[in-house]
């Protein structure tokens, strides 16, 4: 099933929604992005520029882990901050 596919977005949590440039679900995490906002979910879309791993063969990494934290951080504390305008 793909959230595109979804009718039911009114009332979801807020959400966070991370892509970076050369992510190939990178478009249809934008287009979900843009369809939470346009229900009125509080929503949060980032794309991160792509990163470099030190080490190529390295699995289960990413070269963006402190960019990625800080969001995440950002996102967490703006919940704390109660209601919001969705942000693209």
């Amino acid at each position: 099933a793909s959230p595109l596919q979804s009718s039911r977005l009114k009332r979801l949590p807020p959400a966070l929604i991370l892509s970076t440039d050369d992510d190939p679900l990178r478009d249809e995490a934008e287009a979900y992005g843009a369809m939470l906002i346009g229900a009125g979910v509080r929503t949060t879309v980032r794309r991160l520029p792509p990163a470099q791993l030190q080490e190529p063969n390295a699995r289960n990494e990413c070269a963006c882990t402190g960019q990625v934290l800080f969001e995440i951080a950002n996102f967490i504390a703006g919940l704390d901050a109660g209601p919001a305008p969705p942000r693209r």
